[in-house]
């Protein structure tokens, strides 16, 4: 079975702390991905999960690696 991985890097111009808090903020989020509340304790092994308006889950996924502000490695999986 093989997997794909998909690596994604981009310029923002913003401070790390901004670009952080729209990842990980749950009202962040919803500005953004389709309305979805992101919540999690954002801690290596632990899952992170979107929430749509009517608190359904829309996508999932679970934090490989985490460096708060710097970097971090994602699994996702839609709903």
């Amino acid at each position: 079975m093989s997997t794909t991985s998909h690596v994604y890097e981009i310029i923002i111009d913003a401070t790390p702390e901004t670009v952080w808090k729209a990842i990980t903020d749950g009202d962040q989020t919803q500005k953004y991905y389709f309305d979805g509340r992101v919540e999690s304790d954002w801690k290596a092994g632990s899952n992170y999960h979107y929430y749509g308006l009517d608190g359904s889950v829309i996508s999932d996924g679970d934090i490989i690696e985490i460096e708060s502000q710097s970097h971090l490695k994602t699994t996702w999986r839609p709903a």
